[in-house]
């Protein structure tokens, strides 16, 4: 396509003739009445009587000319013309104007306006300079009355009244002289006895003699027939009946056949009544009956087809229009990115873009669908009523519309005027009385629906500037006649593509209108990608949405009891996680009385009757169970403890109406109704329940919005919080000013002189359980959630060295803790937290005595310290050093008074735990329990001994216990003796031990003689090892035997490159070894390298072949 321009509105490119824009018209304006045009009419006479302003309107259609061709050419007595012809047209179809034009061609003569393009089109069809002139008996019987009759004129213009067909046809053939013929006075009997085929013949014969054939024009046949067909209602005359239809058949088999011997004469039959009434049984048989007289002789002709629509649209609508496909095409190249953006694949069919140049400037898929599926519905006027709708639409959307083509928003209102168009009314009508057994009432179900459309346009489509999303909704109406067809969702982007800019948004907007619809019908199948509906079905009845806001009104009452139901039952998120924390929930407790006053934490969780406004003063109801207890003068204990949690006014409606949401669901689901819908639709109720309960709960649960608590002065605040996706409890642990402790807090705070004043400063120690109890009473301490809170406060404050606890057992003794962690049960009930200056311990961890536990005291080198000092750490006056923040001073902590048998305790434990290392003398102690004398004042104590590695055993290091020669050798005495030199002091022997034992397991050492360990220094010390200068060669594996009926190939070591040469030619060798089943054995060496690592090596083998493996 050419170059994009600037895209035009339609009514920019096509001007409207002014008796459209400037009146209101009415059907008569597009329907031609052939007997106004041949006997005149009293007042003003239609502008299709002026035979000029007739055809300047006349489009000549392919077909019109083809009609008018094979008349003219009989009537001329040329070859190539047709005496017979059955229009086969509904009404509206441009029946009485074809009739009106051959009139007019017959007639006129010289004063034909030939100029008219018209008029030259079908002369040139036709071959014929000039039209033939012919006699004219015409004849509408929708003016014929069957008792009066109906007024004709003769030859020389005297006018009567007849009844019968045939004397209305041979008074305006041959006036007197014709009736003489025909000899059926209605005076007389036998008046209504259809004339012979002779006598037809004389009447042509006579016309014909006068140099002109006769043309017998019947229009509406069925309206008078039905009538003579229809027995009298009174019974009292019978002269009508069942007993025409026969005489309907000899009428017109014996004109049709008089007429098909004449020499130039013809008959033009339309039978079809303007009234769609007729159309009912006695109808059918008068058809049928019409149609069995004529269909032996007669061809049918139809005068419009669908291809001609645009074109006449276009010459009756419009005064100029671009008239050359070329500058249609101008004006589509404009908006052709949006149609290609919306529907890239409708946009890529061959037609696509010729389709929209024939049609311009109308969408051509909606003038298929007016003239296509609306044809079936009987009220609607074809030709007529496209024309007369379209007239009617673009009178009025010529005000506002700014689409670059003709498509369904044109029947829109003007924006801001409710109801629905004239023309849009129009149709509705049409289709509501086409269906007289269902009736449907689509004005009022439009109605209904359009500001449902607007309104999701509005809210989730609000982008979108064409109205596209009303004019969806009459789209689909439109593509829903007849009743159970629909739309595509193809058809309703490509109708709408003209004025989109954004298809994400109309998608968005479709979306938005479906699941607001009340009248489309119920699609699960949708778009992958957008979620649009694949199809849509506008109703006749209402859909669940309808059903559904019916119910919701009527449950709505009920949503604030079940707002209680459902937090107090199916509201999960409101109290989980709070038990496991030690936390009492309490579910919509009635009063206060129902809330403990026991030190426990509280979380109330209130119902609707206690919403509070967020930003307002807490309601005084919801007030109570933070102050009172079992009455208003019981003041509650541990207000700090409790926290109360309400929903708020504007939560509480959302809910509510999201409850009734569900409840409506539910009603739906157990009335009488439901066994009405079909099976999806029962599955959608049941569907749309579900997902609306678990939005009704998430709805309860968002209403929570305010929090009541105890603020540090004691007055009670309500914050307002969002739960989110988490619960109730999580989000309350995040709000910072309620000063919540989930953990611990820092035990200094509770110390004497410390943050929150719960331990007198003159007191040496407080009881572990009266302190949670403090923390509950006194609103200026932060909440702690439970009394662990406390018991891990003061837990951490001991292995801290902080604290220390004295715990009382039930027969009284006593356990001191301090640095290491409390191991007595329950001990929160008993014990006692003291300050460690203060305390004197009967007991120690050996925890407690290590450097890291003593920090400050212990060197940071690697020197030892004497018992006798240590014992000297615990006599009450000494401090460590604590590190609280890195980089900043430590903090001095003193160490309780402790005496030294238990420090002597203490230290033999950490001994024989391996966490400190005793040295006295030439004994060294690590990993066992010392002796007594070990144990003396002067015993040094040092740190954990480094572990030795193999390499620290090696004549490199103990180069002194090693001889020289090629295989250098020693003892294991002679080992520890080196070893104990190097290091400056006496080495444990069991580390000493373990460590020589790892170097003969990994091979860097071995025995002379012997195998296995040694077991000790006393009992092994003579044992001779060795350090062999090569490892003896691994012995080679026995090869593979080869299984009988197989031949193998010589072994080969292969690299790893040159594995991949084999696996670049194991094609070419499978070719020569076809059809012998080759296989190959492989196997992996590498070189040891100690206790490395395979398992990486392994997985890797294992996934080429299970269990191959190094």
């Amino acid at each position: 396509m050419s170059k994009q321009s600037v895209i035009q509105p339609w009514k920019a490119t096509c001007d409207l003739r002014p008796e459209i824009r400037d009146r209101k018209l009415t059907a008569s304006d597009f329907a031609v009445d052939l007997y106004k045009v041949i006997n005149g009419w009293p007042g003003d006479m239609p502008f299709y009587c002026d035979p000029a302003q007739f055809f300047s309107t006349t489009y000549a259609t392919q077909n019109l000319r083809q009609f008018c061709k094979v008349v003219l050419r009989r009537l001329a007595k040329v070859p190539g013309g047709e005496a017979v012809i059955n229009v086969a047209q509904t009404f509206g179809g441009g029946k009485s104007h074809t009739l009106t034009t051959l009139y007019y061609l017959t007639t006129l003569g010289a004063k034909l306006p030939k100029g008219e393009t018209s008029v030259g089109t079908i002369l040139n069809d036709a071959q014929l300079a000039d039209p033939p002139i012919a006699r004219v008996a015409a004849v509408s019987f929708d003016k014929v009355d069957w008792v009066k009759g109906c007024e004709v004129a003769s030859p020389t213009g005297e006018k009567r009244s007849f009844r019968m067909p045939w004397n209305l046809i041979a008074w305006q053939l041959l006036g007197q002289k014709g009736l003489d013929i025909l000899a059926r006075d209605e005076a007389k009997a036998d008046y209504d006895t259809p004339p012979s085929d002779t006598l037809w013949a004389q009447i042509l014969s006579e016309v014909e003699a006068s140099g002109c054939g006769a043309l017998i024009l019947i229009d509406e046949f069925l309206m008078w027939a039905h009538d003579a067909a229809s027995p009298d209602s009174s019974g009292q005359k019978q002269d009508r009946g069942p007993v025409w239809y026969d005489r309907f058949k000899n009428f017109f088999q014996r004109l049709s056949q008089a007429t098909e011997s004449s020499s130039r004469s013809c008959l033009v039959v339309s039978l079809l009544a303007t009234d769609p009434q007729k159309n009912d049984e006695v109808g059918k048989a008068v058809l049928n009956a019409c149609n069995n007289g004529l269909n032996r002789q007669a061809s049918l002709q139809s005068p419009v087809e669908k291809d001609d629509l645009a074109e006449l649209l276009r010459r009756r609508l419009f005064v100029s229009f671009p008239e050359n496909p070329a500058d249609r095409e101008k004006h589509i190249v404009a908006f052709w990115p949006r149609m290609k953006a919306v529907d890239g694949v409708r946009a890529k069919q061959p037609d696509s873009v010729d389709r929209l140049k024939t049609a311009y400037p109308f969408h051509p898929d909606l003038l298929d669908r007016f003239f296509g599926k609306w044809t079936d519905l009987d009220q609607f006027q074809r030709t007529r009523g496209v024309l007369q709708t379209f007239a009617m639409a673009l009178r009025d959307a010529e005000k506002w519309d700014e689409s670059p083509i003709i498509g369904p928003q044109v029947f829109l209102n003007a924006p801001g005027k409710d109801g629905l168009s004239e023309a849009l009314l129009k149709l509705a009508e049409a289709a509501k009385d086409s269906d007289r057994v269902k009736n449907p009432q689509w004005p009022t179900n439009l109605k209904t629906e359009l500001p449902r459309a607007m309104d999701a346009q509005k809210a989730d489509a609000a982008t979108l500037t064409g109205r596209e999303i009303e004019a969806a909704c009459v789209a689909a109406f439109v593509f829903s006649q007849p009743i159970g067809e629909q739309a595509e969702l193809s058809d309703l982007r490509w109708l709408l593509a003209g004025t989109c800019e954004m298809p994400a948004v109309l998608n968005n907007g479709l979306i938005a209108w479906a699941k607001a619809s009340w009248y489309l019908e119920e699609c699960d199948s949708t778009e992958a990608g957008t979620g649009v509906p694949k199809y849509w079905r506008l109703g006749p009845k209402p859909n669940l949405n309808q059903l559904h806001d019916s119910y919701k009104k009527q449950v709505l009452k009920h949503a604030k009891s079940k707002f209680n139901e459902l937090a107090e039952k199916k509201c999960d998120p409101l109290y989980e996680g709070a038990v496991e924390e030690g936390i009492k929930p309490h579910k919509l407790p009635d009063a206060p009385a129902d809330v403990d006053d026991d030190g426990q934490f509280r979380l109330v969780v209130l119902g609707a009757d206690y919403a509070g406004v967020v930003g307002d003063p807490p309601l005084a109801k919801a007030q109570e169970f933070l102050r009172t207890h079992s009455s208003p003068s019981d003041i509650r204990t541990y207000q700090n403890i409790v926290l109360v949690a309400t929903p708020s006014v504007t939560g509480l409606h959302q809910a509510e109406q999201q409850i009734a949401e569900w409840l409506a669901w539910e009603e739906i689901e157990t009335s009488s109704q439901f066994k009405d819908l079909d099976n999806f639709q029962q599955k959608t109720v049941r569907d749309k329940k579900r997902e609306a309960l678990k939005a009704a709960q998430t709805s309860v649960k968002n209403a929570y919005e305010l929090v009541l608590y105890l603020e540090k002065d004691g007055s009670i605040q309500a914050k307002k919080i969002t739960l989110g996706a988490e619960s109730l409890f999580a989000t309350l642990l995040k709000e910072t000013a309620l000063r919540l402790f989930r953990q611990k807090i820092d035990a200094e705070a509770i110390m004497p002189n410390g943050l929150y004043p719960v331990w007198p400063a003159t007191d040496s120690h407080i009881r572990v359980a009266d302190l949670y109890q403090q923390f509950g009473r006194d609103p200026r301490l932060p909440k702690l959630l439970s009394g662990r809170t406390v018991l891990n406060t003061i837990e951490d404050a001991v292995r801290r060295g902080v604290l220390a606890v004295r715990c009382v057992r039930t027969d009284q003794s006593e356990a001191w803790f301090w640095r290491s962690g409390i191991d007595v049960t329950d001990w929160g009930k008993s014990a006692e937290a003291w300050l460690p200056a203060q305390a004197t311990l009967n007991a120690l961890s050996s925890a407690a005595v290590l450097p890291a536990a003593l920090s400050g005291l212990w060197p940071k080198t690697d020197d030892g310290v004497k018992l006798s000092d240590l014992f000297s750490w615990f006599d009450g006056t000494h401090v460590f050093e604590e590190e609280t923040q890195p980089g900043y001073p430590p903090e001095m902590r003193p160490i309780p008074k402790v005496d030294y048998t238990f420090v002597k305790k203490a230290v033999s434990k950490a001994i024989q735990d391996g966490g400190l290392w005793l040295v006295y003398g030439n004994d060294s102690v690590f990993s066992e329990a010392p002796t007594a004398i070990q144990m003396d004042a002067d015993a040094l104590l040092f740190r954990p001994p480094a572990a030795l590695a193999a390499m620290d055993l090696l004549p490199t290091a103990l180069s002194d216990a090693w001889t020289t020669e090629a295989e250098p050798k020693t003892t294991v005495s002679a080992l520890y003796a080196d070893l104990k030199a190097k290091r400056g002091r006496p080495w444990p022997t069991k580390l000493f031990m373990d460590s020589v034992n790892a170097a003969l397991g990994q091979g860097f050492i071995h025995r002379v003689s012997g195998t296995g360990p040694i077991s000790s220094l006393q009992n092994d010390g003579s044992t001779d090892l060795m350090i062999r200068s090569a490892a003896p060669k691994p012995q080679e594996p026995p090869p593979t035997q080869t299984p009988a009926g197989r031949r193998a190939s010589s072994l080969a070591v292969l690299s790893i490159s040159e594995i991949q040469d084999l696996a670049d030619q194991i094609h070419m060798l499978s070719k020569p070894l076809a059809g012998m089943d080759p296989q190959i054995e492989v196997r992996i060496t590498v070189k040891t390298k100690g206790d490395g690592d395979l398992s990486l090596a392994n997985s890797i083998l294992d996934k080429i072949k299970a269990g191959w493996k190094l």
